[in-house]
């Protein structure tokens, strides 16, 4: 089993969810616990042990094509899409 926890908000909301993905992992023991956080704060989880991946979300690059004009959801979809592809 793969578990997908999100934490798009900054810093300190990564810290803080460091308890959360502790006890998944110690409810599934035997579960991947992947991580997906922004890029910009993804440090906030070097020397977790984390059972499964970090992903890092560069905002600025899925968001950006929202805020043009014309803005574009179909690139900032794929982009995502790539991102969860991996």
């Amino acid at each position: 089993m793969r578990i997908l926890v999100v934490q798009l908000a900054r810093f300190g909301d990564v810290y803080l969810s460091i308890p959360i993905i502790r006890a998944i992992q110690r409810k599934y023991p035997e579960a991947q616990v992947d991580v997906l956080v922004r890029e910009r704060f993804e440090s906030a989880l070097d020397g977790f042990d984390l059972r499964g991946q970090k992903y890092a979300l560069s905002s600025k690059t899925v968001i950006e094509p929202l805020l043009s004009d014309p803005y574009d959801t179909d690139t900032s979809l794929q982009l995502l899409s790539g991102l969860f592809d991996q």
